[in-house]
């Protein structure tokens, strides 16, 4: 497959010619909804840290707490912070030699599609028994292991060129920031994350009983915190809310990142591989509340990125057959 060659100026996207209007429509939109729902996380952040600093008392160390977590933000630009912040919070390692005698001939492909320095970003291993890889902010690439002993050569650069897609277009230095900053609303969603899912699992496999007692439970606690505290009820409400705003953004982010490596000629081969590892993965149970399932989620489900993906590529292929061919010139 010959592989097509948009440029990145940096790490803003200019597309290739034939890409419609609506597709930089979406990314726009893309980029200003993530940048609004990372808006309350840091919001939440700073009440945490508030409430900390309270705690503590605000003469003097409180004031402390909140001046060292403010000065904290220009540290993770620093490259060795951001790696030993990012490694440790996702549990990464560099790749082995023989690990990187895979990644580093796909990552060098799949950048010199993109125009982009393959040594501007870090390539890491999650240990895991899953297929898998994902970006965090800043310049993190992961692959499990699994991902880098048993997907062929095509079906790791295609999902390297997905996690590329997820850095493509920003700006990695913001990125880091909010990343860094929404780190204590992150943790406590990440708590709520778990108990909105369970109540979702309890939901969905007919537990019904348990889901009512739970959700009332977590009801009156809101309600209660609501009369009393406003403040602390309103940060309440957003913990157990937000979850779901963040996880259909992550959602839509996989959409876009989907889309970037079709551009980069690696539709085909995601697909593929999305289809295989549908293939491979036990059917779900409990279908009587499919959309609670859905909105826990925290990607697409592979049909529909398969979906999109392929309808992407028929998009491109009706342009590619409708753009003028270059004459041939001869003589009579």
């Amino acid at each position: 497959m010959t592989r097509r060659a948009p440029v990145f100026q940096g790490e803003a996207l200019v597309e290739p010619a034939g890409l419609t209007e609506l597709t930089r429509g979406r990314a726009r939109r893309a980029s200003t909804a993530r940048a609004l729902m990372d808006l309350p996380l840091f919001v939440l952040s700073a009440l945490i840290i508030a409430y900390i600093a309270d705690v503590v008392g605000f003469v003097p160390w409180g004031y402390l707490v909140v001046a060292a977590w403010l000065a904290s933000g220009p540290v993770v630009l620093v490259r060795r912070v951001e790696d030993a912040v990012v490694s440790s919070r996702e549990r990464l390692r560099r790749p082995s030699a023989d690990e990187q005698r895979r990644l580093g001939p796909a990552w060098e492909k799949v950048t010199g599609s993109a125009r982009v320095d393959q040594d501007a970003y870090r390539l890491w291993v999650e240990s895991s028994a899953e297929i898998n890889a994902f970006a965090t902010a800043g310049h993190t690439v992961a692959v499990t292991e699994r991902a880098i002993n048993v997907l062929s050569p095509a079906a790791l650069e295609a999902v390297l060129a997905h996690e590329l897609g997820h850095h493509l277009g920003g700006h990695t230095w913001f990125s880091l920031l909010r990343y860094w900053y929404s780190l204590p609303a992150l943790y406590a969603l990440r708590f709520a994350t778990h108990l909105s899912l369970a109540l979702v699992s309890a939901f969905s496999s007919g537990n019904v009983a348990i889901s009512l007692v739970v959700g009332a439970g977590i009801a009156c606690v809101v309600g209660l915190l609501l009369v009393s505290l406003p403040v602390v009820g309103a940060a309440v409400a957003v913990v157990v809310l937000a979850p779901f705003g963040v996880l259909w953004l992550r959602r839509s982010q996989e959409h876009q990142a989907d889309m970037v490596a079709v551009r980069l000629g690696y539709g085909t081969e995601l697909a593929n591989m999305l289809r295989s590892t549908s293939r491979s993965r036990p059917p779900a149970q409990g279908s009587g509340a499919a959309w609670l399932t859905r909105a826990g989620a925290s990607h697409p489900s592979e049909a529909e990125r398969v979906q999109r993906i392929e309808g992407q590529l028929q998009v491109e292929a009706r342009a590619e057959l409708g753009r003028p061919r270059p004459s041939q010139g001869g003589g009579a």
